[in-house]
């Protein structure tokens, strides 16, 4: 029999010659760090469009306006969004590579999951959903809150996804099932509900009003808590699946058999 070993490193143990066992930190660990990064996001987003509408002159204000307001593109909140859906994207595979290993069903849809988060991370940074506006602009009813018209495909791909995963979503535990409800009505909400009403105001006030601004930084926090909780969500599901991880070689993750992992 293979004896164990302890690494030096916290929560990670490997067998002489054998695979590397992660046990993985707590939920509630996980939670506290994306609350703190999300509320400190939030926090300096406000404080840079603060300074943006009232015109304080202060060093370095194009930077802090660029870096971290939450209506600019390709900045600070921009990067933290696109890591979290592909944090999202990863813990999907790992989830995946986990319940093939138990002989678990579903694998296909949380790999498909999988894939659209990952498309999501990429639409975040290169922004391809805006890229539907001009060619929609022609229909005759996108104007007011259909001003910008990629929200018709958007809410078409959510009732869709919806529909595919209603029952998927159904066989989850209780907990993560009301988790994973809550986080896609949050996520939703912002991406598309406030998407539709800052159009509207848009429309008819123009972008540059504290009026607006302050429905960009409503929709950008309901995005980061929809994601962050849906994180924290795959992680409980995660830590219940598979308390240990057994880590062969990049592409091989496989659950350690709860009881074995009890006993060490």
């Amino acid at each position: 029999m293979t004896s164990a070993r302890t690494s030096p490193h916290a929560g990670v143990s490997a067998t002489s010659g054998g695979p590397v066992a992660v046990e993985l930190p707590s939920s509630g660990a996980v939670a506290r760090v994306l609350v703190i990064i999300a509320t400190v996001l939030v926090g300096l987003g406000v404080v840079a469009s603060t300074i943006e509408r009232t015109g304080l002159q202060i060093a370095g204000r194009e930077n802090i306006i660029t870096l971290l307001s939450l209506k600019s593109e390709f900045n600070i909140p921009t990067v933290v969004s696109v890591l979290w859906l592909a944090t999202c994207a990863l813990l999907l595979v790992v989830i995946a590579a986990v319940q093939r290993a138990r002989d678990a069903q579903h694998v296909s849809r949380w790999r498909l999951l999988a894939g659209i988060f990952l498309y999501l991370a990429i639409d975040e940074g290169a922004r391809l959903h805006e890229r539907l506006n001009e060619p929609l602009s022609a229909l005759p009813f996108t104007t007011g809150p259909l001003r910008w018209g990629w929200v018709l495909v958007g809410g078409l791909a959510v009732v869709l996804i919806a529909a595919t995963y209603l029952q998927f979503v159904r066989a989850l535990p209780s907990p993560q099932r009301t988790g994973v409800v809550v986080a896609a009505g949050m996520y939703v909400t912002g991406a598309l509900g406030m998407e539709l009403v800052g159009a509207a105001v848009s429309d008819g006030t123009g972008l540059d009003t504290t009026r607006y601004l302050t429905l960009t930084i409503v929709e950008e926090s309901l995005e980061l808590a929809g994601i962050g909780l849906f994180i924290i969500v795959l992680w409980s599901l995660l830590r219940s699946w598979a308390p240990r991880l057994l880590l062969r070689h990049p592409l091989a993750t496989t659950a350690e058999p709860q009881d074995t992992a009890a006993s060490r």
